[in-house]
């Protein structure tokens, strides 16, 4: 993978190099099985993504709406599968699904045991937990050391595989698909004019409670306070000079103003804002909420 914060890991969060190089092995020939699968059919689903700042409530508000059975989302195991979708979602169905069971074969359990609603900095326990799956935008957008796309790098990004990906995803399981969107923050017109099937859902979320939570999250994932931790905003040059909690606020208010600015622009019909203390306190009521506005 190419630079990006996502290297700079520490204790338990530490990548597991291993597993990374049987990736790097089996993604080639997983890319040929896609491709052998032939041209994705035509999708009438939308594509969900979920915006906004870190530490805002966006891995529970996925936890939440995988729950609702309303959509696809992408899993734990399928993140493996971060360059073929397809024989992801085919392989998920074989092992998971009753409807491709035999006399108990295999077996295998859905992580029943697994608390659905626990996380630890966005990352999620059991083969069908929700995935925050940044290799798949890492693979299919040109991103370098920052979280921003200038024009090179937006025209050098495969946004027609990466669509295809999410056509045939959708595909397979019948419902719209569902994933993290917030890598995309400071590029969301551009991305909503390439991907018109796309619909946003921001959280929003006690400002104060997020630039602390931000703040923590660098001694726990990066080791010390020092360490830059999620991704890096066009202002990264100016910011990284700054003390600790001076960067961290100002890279919360990149992403405010940038989400601002964007979805100021994009049609109504296609984003909703959900607040994160509605979201604990009214869970039913919001969940029903972004059920109603998208008509799901």
């Amino acid at each position: 993978m190419k630079k990006n914060w996502l290297k700079q890991r520490t204790g338990s969060f530490k990548r597991n190099e291993k597993l990374e190089l049987l990736l790097t092995e089996l993604t080639p020939a997983l890319q040929l099985a896609e491709d052998s699968l032939g041209a994705s059919l035509d999708n009438a689903f939308d594509n969900f993504f979920i915006i906004g700042a870190p530490r805002s409530g966006t891995t529970l508000l996925m936890q939440l709406l995988s729950q609702t059975n309303s959509f696809a989302y992408l899993t734990n195991l399928i993140s493996r599968f971060y360059a073929s979708l397809g024989v992801g979602a085919k392989i998920q169905k074989l092992l998971f699904d009753s409807e491709y069971q035999f006399k108990g074969e295999l077996n295998i359990q859905s992580d029943v045991s697994q608390d659905p609603f626990s996380s630890d900095l966005g990352k999620t326990k059991g083969a069908l937990a929700p995935n925050v799956f940044w290799y798949f935008w890492y693979h299919h957008f040109n991103f370098a050391e920052l979280s921003y796309l200038d024009d090179k790098q937006w025209k050098n990004s495969n946004l027609s595989r990466f669509s295809e990906q999410l056509n045939r995803f959708s595909s397979e399981f019948q419902r719209p698909s569902l994933m993290k969107g917030m890598i995309i923050n400071w590029n969301l017109l551009q991305f909503s004019k390439a991907i018109p099937s796309a619909r946003f859902i921001r959280l929003s979320r006690n400002k104060y409670t997020v630039l602390n939570s931000i703040y923590e999250a660098r001694k726990r994932y990066g080791g010390s306070y020092e360490n830059w931790w999620s991704f890096k905003p066009p202002e990264y040059a100016q910011l990284q000079h700054l003390a600790p909690k001076q960067q961290v606020a100002g890279f919360y208010l990149s992403i405010e103003k940038a989400l601002d600015s964007q979805l100021r622009i994009i049609s109504p019909d296609k984003q909703l804002t959900v607040n994160y203390e509605s979201l604990c306190n009214e869970t039913e009521s919001v969940l029903q909420s972004v059920s109603s506005k998208f008509d799901l």
